[in-house]
């Protein structure tokens, strides 16, 4: 997956690295940044306490909140720009965010193992069960991100 193939409509800004399945990365909407003071986005995170042969992956829909005061934003990730994706990138890195539960049929954050070289799913169920993970393919997550960034940052637009 290009990440930033699911960001070409123009409203959503991809930051993060090429592979947000192998190191992370988010899609931004700035829609309402300027205007209304908070964007939303969908982000990936690797957690480093994956299993020994695959990778535990967290996909979260998130508000990003722009504080009134960004000095302490700035004084924490980085130099002060006018730039809204950077701004809004920024508060997020900072922990100016919360989960979007705007939708209550869908969770805001889904937890996934993905197993390296094809191995068998069976070998990763207890690491799952204990982590509250679905045992899945990239092809799946894939999906669900094209979904989420299509439809949740492109609701009625």
């Amino acid at each position: 997956m290009n990440p930033h193939t699911l960001a070409s409509h123009g409203l959503v800004h991809y930051t993060g690295d090429t592979h947000p399945l192998s190191y992370g990365g988010a899609w931004i909407d700035i829609s309402t940044w300027v205007s209304d003071g908070y964007a939303s986005a969908v982000r990936v995170t690797v957690l480093d306490d994956g299993p020994d042969s695959g990778r535990h992956i967290v996909v979260e829909k998130l508000t990003i909140n722009k504080p009134a005061d960004m000095s302490g934003v700035w004084a924490c990730c980085g130099e002060p720009s006018e730039d809204p994706v950077a701004q809004a990138d920024a508060c997020m890195q900072y922990g100016a965010y919360d989960p979007d539960c705007s939708d209550w049929r869908e969770p805001s954050s889904y937890s996934f193992i993905i197993p390296d070289d094809g191995e068998a799913y069976q070998d990763f169920t207890r690491y799952a069960e204990i982590h509250n993970a679905t045992i899945v393919s990239e092809e799946d997550i894939d999906m669900l991100l094209k979904r989420l960034v299509g439809c949740e940052l492109y609701n009625g637009r």
